[in-house]
């Protein structure tokens, strides 16, 4: 019952997957129209900074909440199958399965994790695209995974080195994390 209206519960009727879908997706949309906004406003140069300095202050807020939730965090000598564990595990609890269904996170020895998007569907890319700033947008999502890392202790490197997006219609998106680097 909500206590403010007298209602039944609107979320009583949605299972968790659809309670998850809905947060998500408003949380990305929110996301995305708020770089636009910046980026009519100030300049898109401005709207990356801007991006990427929020994300590097609430990662460490982010980083340990997931900590928390998932029963511990890997630390500066974990191998890449056990910080592939804990990236999928996070962006699993934090995204819905229709955002983070099409990417593969694989760690193909023990010293890299790969992230792929096929061919024109990381949920950037098509939000970016939908808006017209694709080709402005500095690609936000692999920035936070890096943060991410980083406050694990993880010394890598990142191939290609996070920049303007490289999503495609025809190409998949392809990032290495290489630790032991940095």
């Amino acid at each position: 019952m909500d206590p403010l209206t007298g209602d039944a519960d609107p979320l009583a009727r949605l299972g968790k997957a659809e309670i998850r879908d809905l947060v998500g997706k408003g949380w990305l949309t929110h996301d995305g129209m708020w770089f636009a906004a910046a980026a009519a406003m100030l300049g898109p140069e401005e709207a990356n900074r801007l991006n990427f300095a929020a994300i590097e202050a609430m990662t460490p807020f982010e980083v340990d909440r997931l900590a928390d939730a998932l029963g511990g965090r890997p630390g500066p000598g974990a191998d890449a199958g056990d910080v592939r564990d804990f990236l999928v595990r996070g962006l699993q609890t934090l995204l819905p399965a229709s955002v983070t269904g099409p990417i593969e996170v694989a760690a193909p020895d023990a010293a890299t994790i790969r992230l792929t998007w096929p061919p024109g569907e990381c949920f950037a890319y098509r939000g970016m695209q939908r808006i017209g700033m694709a080709g402005s947008y500095d690609c936000g999502v692999v920035y936070r995974l890096e943060r991410w890392l980083h406050l694990l202790g993880i010394h890598f490197e990142t191939d290609p080195p996070t920049g303007k997006c490289r999503g495609s219609d025809t190409a998949p998106c392809v990032t290495e994390f290489r630790f032991g680097a940095g």
